[in-house]
């Protein structure tokens, strides 16, 4: 019988740094982001960059999504840097990732933002299989 091997994909530097990029851009255009990090999908094996942000209550999230799809292309940004719509979901700030990500104290959240990428922890009961924090 033969082995499943699961391939984790890497993120990449310049994921990273497209993805700051954007959130920056997003900013700038009267978004109101609440958290903001890159998370690997573990059930399609892919990186997501999740955005989460009130505005999804009140003006929903295609609203936003066409906000994103605006700076994408300010940026110049497209699917060979890693970053591209299909890349990003936009969620509420409700949303049980985003909640458990911005439950460990400020103090352990503060070391984690920007600073390295995490996996295979479990918080606030929710597993990650892996996590870049900007913002949590």
């Amino acid at each position: 019988m033969a082995e499943t091997m699961l391939v984790r994909p890497d993120l990449t530097p310049e994921m990273i740094e497209r993805g700051r990029q954007l959130i920056e851009q997003i900013e700038g255009s009267q978004v109101t982001l609440k958290a903001a990090f890159w998370y690997l999908d573990a059930e399609v094996g892919a990186w997501r960059l999740i955005i989460a942000c009130p505005d999804v209550r009140t003006v929903g999230p295609a609203a936003i999504y066409r906000k994103i799809r605006k700076a994408l292309g300010f940026l110049n940004l497209d699917a060979g840097t890693g970053v591209s719509l299909d890349a990003i979901s936009v969620v509420d700030t409700d949303h049980p990732l985003v909640r458990a990500l911005a439950g460990p104290s400020k103090t352990i959240r503060n070391e984690l933002v920007g600073a390295a990428t995490i996996g295979n922890v479990t918080a606030h009961g929710v597993f990650v299989s892996g996590v870049h924090l900007y913002r949590p």
